[in-house]
């Protein structure tokens, strides 16, 4: 995990920014995605993290974008 990970999030937390944070749960084969990584999306969409490769990015934005 990035280093930069939890003090972001207290960043963001601080500052009032709406954001998710997003865990892998579950991965199968073939996927570039590990069991515990996490990334941030906040309100305007932005991803910092890793949750997986292109197939699972743009699903995580948009149910990050529903939870926000």
């Amino acid at each position: 995990m990035n280093s930069d990970f939890f003090p972001q999030l207290q960043t963001l937390h601080q500052s009032g920014q709406p954001f998710v944070v997003a865990t892998v749960v579950r991965a199968e084969k073939p996927t570039s995605a590990k069991v515990g990584a996490k990334a941030i999306i906040t309100g305007n969409g932005k991803l910092t993290g890793w949750i997986g490769g292109s197939c699972a990015e743009p699903t995580v934005k948009r149910e990050a974008k529903k939870a926000l």
